[in-house]
Parts: C-alpha cells; structure tokens; sequence
C-alpha cells in the first residue's frame, strides 16, 4: 500500500513537468555533401546527456526542459562541432549539423585526426566502409563493387567487368543487398558495372564468409550497402560527367518529416564509338533511374519508399568477330526494375523490427543472326519478396528473429547453340554443339526463417554469434534445410583479437528450370571454416591475417547424351546434332583454402589505403569421371592489390591503385585434325588438352587518379579529376580464340587482352 501511495505522488509531482518538457531531434552530416555520419558522439553541455547517432546520422534527446542548449558533436575524422539549439516549451526542436573533416597543416604536412579500433565482434571476415574511404579510389569507374576487387579473397573476371568470385565460389552465389532490398539483377548486363550509384551511398559491408544466418541465399559473398537520406534542411545535389556516363542527383526536405533522393544516370560512349564509325563493335548502353523517399512520422516509425529502374541494350552488325557468327546482326535489350518498402519499428532502445516488402521484374529480349544462323532468348521474370525481422538489444545479449518468403515466376524462349558445360571453365572442353529449341515456364517458392544470439559472454573478452537458418524449396525435392552459423571472438590483448567461424551455407539450384530435372536437384551447398587474428597499430591502422577452408558440396553439372551426328545441316559449319538428352546433376564437389593479408591505414594523416594479399587453392571435381579434378578458372594463387590515397594539401587527393595476380587457368588446344579434306564438308577439329590445364601469363596493372575541389561560392563546389588506367600499357590477357579466315585454313591463336591505356577525365558539379 505504501508503494501504491509513493508512486502515485510521484506521478502528481512529475504530471506537470511533463507538460513542459520537449525534445530534441537531429541528424550530423560530413561536409560536401558525404553523407550522415553514424557513431558520432553528441553531448548536452551541462546538461549530463549523451547520445550516439545510429547509421542514419540520427540523434534524440527527449524529456528536455524549454530553454537553450549547447550541442557538442565529435566524431572519428572530423572537427569537434558546437551550436546551440533552441527546445520550446512544448513540442520538439529539429537540427542538422554538419561536421567539417578535421584537416590541420603543420609546415608541408597534413594532419586528419580520427581513431579506427580494432573490430572486437565476432564477425570474420568482414570490411566496413564509408562512402568516403572508397569514392577517391583509382580504377574504379566510380562503382564501388570494382573497389572490392581490391579485398582480399576476391578475384575479379576481367578489367570490364564487375562480377566477383569470393574464396573459390562462383560470381552467381553472391548477394547483393540495397537498403534491405535483396537485387536479383545487380550489375549491367548481367556482370558489367553494378546499379549501385557510389554518390549515393552512406556505407557498406562486405563479408567474404562467415556471415551470419540473418543472410539467406548465399555461399559465396555478401554485400550490405545503405544509402544517405536526402537532406534534412534544403535541396542539394550534383550534376557529374565522365568520359563513361552522364548522372544527376537530386535530394531535399518535404516537409519536416520527408526526405527524398532522386538520381538518374546514362552512359554516352554509343554516341561516341557511332562518330567514329566503329558500326562492327557490339557497344553496350546503360541506364538507370534511382528514387527514396523516407517518411518518420515520430522517432518510433520509419517508412522507405525504394524505387530502381535500370535498362540495358547494344546493338552492332557484326563482322569477323571472335564468335561462331562471322557477319550478321546483333542486338540486346534488357529491363530491369525494382520497387520496395522498408518499415522499422523501433518503441524502445532494445526492441527493434524491421519489415521489407519487394517486387522485382525483368525483362530480356536478344537476337544473334546471320545467313543459316538465328539465336535469340526472351525471357520475362518477377518475385516478390518479404522479410520480417525483429531484434532485442538486452545489453549483453542481442537476439534477433525473423522470416522470408519469396515467390517467383520465369517464361523462356530461346534457340541458342549448346555445349557441355563445365563449372569453372571459361569455354567448353568439347567442340560438340547442339540447337536447341527451348519455351518453357517455370514458378518456386522459397520460405524460411532464422534464429540468432549474439552475447558478450565475458565483457570487453569474450563475444559470440550463434544462430541457423532453416529454409525451404519448394523447387527442389529436398524439403527444408538446415545452415547453421557460429561464430566468436576472444581479446587477446586491448587490441589484439582472435576470432573463430564456421557454417553451412546454400543457395538455390539454378539448373533445369521448367523442366524435370528441376525437382530432383539440391541446394548446392558450401561449408565455411575461417581463424584470423585482428592486431591494432595506433589510432588508425589494423592488421587482419585470416586461414580459411571451403568445402563445395552438391555442385551442379551439366551431362550432354544422346550424341548421334546429323549430316542433314552439312551447310552449317558447327556441325549440329540432333536434339540432345540434358542431364543436370548435383554430381560435383570441390574445396577452396588459403590465407589473406589485409593491412588497412583509415582516413587520417596524409594518407590513407591498404594492402591487401591470397594466396589460395581452388580445386573442383565434377564427380561424373568426365574431367576429375581441375582448376576452375577462379583459381588465382597469388592476389596482390595496393590501394592509396594522398591528400598533401587541401582540395587535392591523388590516388593508386596496383594490382598483381597469378594467371587464371584455361584449356590449351594442343592439335588439329583436318576432317573431310578434299570435300566441301573440310573443316579443322582441335585437339584440346586437359581442362584448365593451362594458365595465362601474370597479370598486373596500374591505374592513377588525381581530384581538385574548387569552391566558387558558398552553395556551390567544383569537382574535377582525371584518372589513367593501366599507365604502363601492359597487354594482360583475357584469354584466347582461334582465327579462321577463310573458313578452311588451319585456325591461329588470337589473343584477347583487357583494358589498355586508357586515360578517363570527368566533372562535377555539387550543390549544397
């Protein structure tokens, strides 16, 4: 009764405060339109109040009394901030402050303060990144997925594209992720630059294994990117143009609890190569359309309104190219478009949920034709997709639930040449070709859910992430599968730690669709072992040196039967057979090992970058006694790159980037046998050798980037800057093809190099 009495007078003396007190609401961005800068330390001087800004920038304080108050924000790279706001007396004060990056000369040097600790989760195998730490980087293309390239583990295919293999996987078992939204069509063209606009981006994660079961659908890698808000007090933006594409951007407020982003970006050099009559060169063309609107009602809701739309196409008549085609037409045209909303819930500071709700569509239509030569595809596709996931920060221990399902539809329609396919080859190991004739629908459901721990189990000691996914599809005959994931890190020393991971990891079999063999396929299947050691140097450095072990399981493969020769298509060179029987299994089976150096310097000082350093062993076996074990053509054992940016003074970064790597494996044509000489059917059949048992030369490149910032007015700066790729015109190979003129005289290997000195210039104009 006494506790009744108490907490009642309690609830009579605090009644009136309530109604007089406010709050305080605000974001912190960096200067020059960066971005929002999260963990950024915000205090109420005076006032015994602190607060951290989460990844938004955001920041409250609440239950304020009327009156003013000074701000005080410091955060990692950036001057420490004051301003004073203003709270009435009833209802809440807005603020936006922009921090400046904390730049002091002394004589000739240049000082960046800011302080990088040592990651102490459990988390392996992972690199966290801001926008800033990437966007100066050389050879690039402003897209950040070619930047990861740069990580150890990661092989990239060519110089013109932007597709990854991750520690031995192939580029299709990645995931890539936009504010939540999971993309099924992430680069250009399928592996060309990717729709992520770097401008745009706050910051991004990517894990190269060991990634928690809150990740579905991957066994190879994971890139987690969040794109910035619009800004919170006026319209701004930026006008870029490159000797690649043309963009604009566009954010601002509507209203006190809106904010919307706007971009839109095409590239130009179709325009470019047509001036110069280049009319034999299939020349590619992008496009994309990027819109986000955020809605926060109150600091409890957050909406996010994702709209994406990007187009792809090319168009050439083709002469003597390196394709079974020698002159005829070519044209390519692909859509892809993506709409989502984002929901968080967040009431209290150790509950938080989040709900995605996503529809996706593609488009595809292509043509390759020729005398007696007609190949096309037209395919048409869509999911939707909804994510549920809910989260309780009890201090020491973090639980996190949640649940998927996805439904999907894919018509076909196409008439291509096919060949035995081999996993990690880049061409066949046969000559053998087939017509095929292929219209057929297919629709799967895939459902699952996850559960995970993360605990501080000793503090500042001991920290650990257990969980498992169980998923479903319904594609497959094999039901429900189980992956679970752990993972913990021990502290060595203060900045010492030594982490420890292990996990099952699937992704959906992508063989067979529309057909039989669809439902007798399983998940392929990859299980990952990784120890590494973290080990801090100052402020600012840290050194990672990570083992790792990958077991491939369930790989798909490919069997071509029914080989019988039909001599009725003698005009056509290929030498087609009857309609083959197509056999796909999960027959293969494999493993991936190394270790990785990645020494990384963060923004401070003059200079900042990394190194980053595999040597690794990648080794599949298709487990049909067809080709036993090979080298698929991601095995690179040595990976070298060295990454640095320079800021001597202000408004000047310049920039390198090298790259060393071991060749890629390939299959060598040891002979040819002239069959039917003397007859119009004459041609030449290569003798090849084992698969992949070749390699390429080394490859290694250079690329340079010098950017100046001018300021012209207070609402307005100038970026400039030029970059040099390849600067010592090293001829790196790609691979080969044989050449035949004639159509009867004995092929000659014809080498294809990648890019070659290539200088790149562009401009931009950013509005405050």
């Amino acid at each position: 009764m006494r506790r009744l009495l108490l907490l009642a007078a309690m609830l009579i003396v605090l009644a009136p405060t309530a109604a007089w007190a406010g709050a305080l609401h605000g974001v912190v961005v960096g200067e020059q339109n960066s971005g929002p800068v999260p963990a950024a330390k915000v205090k109420l001087v005076g006032a015994n109040r602190v607060a951290r800004t989460d990844a938004e920038g955001r920041f409250v304080f609440d239950n304020l009394p009327a009156g003013e108050y000074t701000v005080s924000v410091e955060a990692e790279g950036y001057q420490t901030h004051k301003t004073k706001v203003q709270v009435p007396a009833e209802g809440d004060a807005q603020v936006t402050i922009a921090l400046k990056f904390s730049v002091t000369v002394q004589g000739e040097e240049l000082t960046v303060t800011g302080h990088t600790p040592v990651d102490q989760s459990p988390q392996t195998s992972a690199e966290h990144f801001t926008r800033e730490e990437v966007a100066h980087n050389a050879g690039g293309l402003d897209d950040i997925t070619k930047q990861i390239h740069q990580l150890p583990g990661i092989v990239a295919d060519t110089d013109f594209t932007s597709d990854m293999y991750v520690r031995g996987s192939a580029s299709y078992e990645n995931v890539v992720i936009i504010d939540r939204q999971l993309l099924i069509n992430p680069y250009h063209f399928g592996v060309g630059l990717s729709v992520i606009n770097t401008d745009l981006v706050q910051d991004f994660t990517f894990y190269a294994a060991g990634f928690p079961a809150e990740y579905p659908f991957a066994t190879g890698g994971v890139l987690d990117v969040t794109y910035r808000d619009g800004n919170r007090d006026h319209p701004d933006g930026q006008i870029d143009l490159s000797m690649l594409s043309a963009s604009a951007i566009a954010t601002g407020p509507l209203g006190k609890k809106i904010t919307w982003v706007f971009s839109a970006r095409r590239s130009y050099y179709d325009y470019m190569m047509k001036l110069l009559n280049f009319t034999d060169v299939p020349i590619p063309v992008f496009s994309d359309l990027f819109g986000r609107i955020t809605y926060e009602p109150t600091p409890a809701h957050r909406f996010l309104l994702f709209l994406m739309r990007s187009e792809d196409g090319a168009r050439a008549s083709l002469e003597q190219n390196p394709s079974p085609v020698d002159q005829g037409q070519f044209f390519y045209d692909q859509i892809t478009q993506d709409y989502g909303l984002n929901y968080t819930f967040l009431p209290t500071k150790w509950f938080l949920a989040n709900s995605t709700v996503s529809y996706q569509l593609l488009n595809f239509d292509g043509t390759v034709s020729s005398t007696g030569t007609n190949y096309f595809g037209h395919a048409h596709a869509y999911m939707y997709y909804v994510n549920q996931e809910f989260q309780f920060d009890l201090g020491r221990n973090v639980f996190k639930f949640g649940g998927l399902f996805a439904n999907s539809f894919v018509r076909l329609r196409s008439a291509f040449p096919l060949s035995q396919y081999v996993a990690g080859a880049r061409f066949t190991n046969t000559q053998q070709y087939f017509n095929i004739d292929y219209n057929a629908t297919a629709s799967s459901q895939v459902y699952g859910f996850y559960v995970q721990h993360e605990a501080e189990i000793v503090p500042q000691r001991l920290h650990t992430n257990i969980g498992a996914r169980f998923d479903h599809y319904d594609s497959t005959g094999q039901g429900w599968v189980v992956s679970p994931r752990a993972s913990m890190s021990t502290n060595l020393a203060p900045d010492t730690v030594l982490k420890l991971a292990w996990g099952i990891y699937y992704v959906p079999p992508v063989g067979g669709i529309g057909s039989d063999t669809n439902s007798r396929l399983r998940p392929e299947r990859s299980t990952h072992y990784v120890v590494g050691l973290e080990q801090g140097f100052g402020p600012n450095m840290k050194l990672r040196v990570e083992g790792f072990y990958k077991e491939f399981d369930d790989l798909e493969y490919m069997q071509v039967m029914g080989q019988q020769l039909d001599l009725s298509q003698t005009f056509n060179l290929l030498l087609q057979n009857e309609m083959p029987e197509i056999d796909i299994t999960n027959s293969g089976y494999g493993h991936a090992q190394g270790i990785e150096v990645f020494f990384q310097k963060k923004i401070s000082g003059w200079w900042d970058g990394w190194l980053a350093y595999t040597l690794s062993d990648v080794r599949y076996n298709d487990g049909l006694g067809l080709y036993g074990w090979y080298y698929p053509e991601q095995d690179q054992r040595h990976t070298l790159a060295l990454v640095s940016n320079f800021r001597p003074i202000p408004d000047w970064v310049f920039s390198a980037t090298f790259k060393l790597s071991s060749g890629r494996p390939y299959t060598p044509v040891v002979g040819w046998v002239e069959r039917y000489s003397g007859t119009f059917l004459r041609y030449w059949e290569a003798q090849l050798g084992s698969l992949n048992s070749a390699r390429l030369p080394v490859y290694h490149s250079l690329d340079v980037r010098v950017e100046h910032t001018w300021h012209p007015y207070k609402w307005m700066d100038i970026v400039g800057f030029g970059e040099i790729y390849n600067v010592y015109n090293q001829r790196n190979l790609w691979s080969y093809y044989y050449k035949n003129e004639n159509g009867i005289d004995k092929p000659v290997l014809t080498p294809i190099y990648q890019l070659p000195f290539l200088p790149y210039l562009g401009v931009k104009a950013v509005f405050l």
